[in-house]
């Protein structure tokens, strides 16, 4: 069996290149524009998810270029979950 070049770009995509929550421990598959997990996301406050989509931008999770605010925000962000979670 033979697969054309865009079969086997959709074959790697799917096996290889899963995405997961960000929250220590935690495995749960969701889509690349997705930082968390539902119920991981909504353990932060209000105030921590408005900060994550305030320094997200469009298009980061494809070109693989979040900003360093970004980055900062979203450590705080997996950092509280942990606290939540006991795991720190």
């Amino acid at each position: 069996m033979k697969f054309t070049e865009e079969e086997i770009d959709k074959l790697h995509t799917l096996l290889f290149e899963v995405h997961h929550c960000h929250a220590e421990q935690c495995k749960t598959v969701v889509p690349e524009k997705m930082f968390m997990c539902r119920p991981h996301w909504y353990m932060l406050p209000k105030k921590m998810r408005d900060a994550v989509w305030n320094a997200y931008t469009p298009g980061q999770e494809i070109r693989k270029d979040p900003t360093q605010h970004y980055l900062d925000v979203t450590r705080e962000c997996i950092e509280y979950v942990a606290n939540r979670e006991g795991q720190r």
